[in-house]
């Protein structure tokens, strides 16, 4: 229940921000697609004073939105922070939303396999600075696709939101590069990763 929730809230929350709230008459839109997550989390074996760890959390959704074909969309949502542990300080911390423009994500759909290469732009929320992070991250699932169909009913001041929906859902080891200033934040494999398909997911909203 939790797999389906956060993947198909967050597909239907990117889908939210391109459904106009002003006409009272209810919207209806469709999403087919994959989403990608994976959470990095280790030391920098690059720092000699073996002190230095990053911290990097992700998800990207790439599908088809809308009546027909759809519109093809693809959108991510990343976390990443470095901390010093020898002095318990947080170095960095830093958080990116936006559209993958012009990248590469691909999910098989019997999620055998996964890839995203691509740039998301964070913002540190020290200092305000903000700068690329650029992904090179693969998939392979690991063990059983598990299936799961859900309602679900968001309700914010002014709109509902209803979806129907079905997802698949299945455990994935993930390795690649997230490349940051300070360099690859994602030496060692994913502690966490999986892979979803959402199929024919419908958003109703209502004024």
């Amino acid at each position: 229940m939790k797999w389906f929730i956060t993947g198909l809230l967050l597909a239907l929350s990117l889908l939210a921000t391109s459904v106009p709230t002003t006409t009272q008459a209810a919207e209806v839109t469709q999403f087919t697609g994959g989403i990608l997550s994976a959470d990095f989390s280790g030391l920098d074996p690059s720092d000699s004073t073996a002190c230095m760890s990053n911290s990097v959390s992700f998800y990207a959704l790439d599908g088809t939105s809308g009546p027909g074909k759809g519109d093809t969309i693809a959108w991510i949502s990343l976390a990443i922070a470095r901390y010093n542990t020898c002095t318990n300080e947080t170095l960095v911390e830093a958080y990116g939303f936006s559209r993958l423009d012009g990248a590469s994500v691909e999910v098989t759909k019997h999620l055998d396999t996964a890839s995203l290469q691509g740039t998301v732009n964070v913002t540190d929320v020290f200092t305000g600075e903000t700068f690329p992070v650029t992904l090179d991250v693969r998939w392979t699932g690991v063990g059983n696709t598990t299936y799961i169909r859900q309602r679900t009913q968001i309700q914010k001041p002014g709109f509902t939101l209803n979806s129907t929906g079905s997802m698949a859902v299945r455990s994935a080891a993930a390795t690649g590069t997230v490349m940051a200033p300070w360099g690859n934040a994602t030496p060692a494999p994913a502690y966490s990763a999986q892979m979803r398909w959402i199929s024919n997911s419908t958003l109703t909203l209502d004024n």
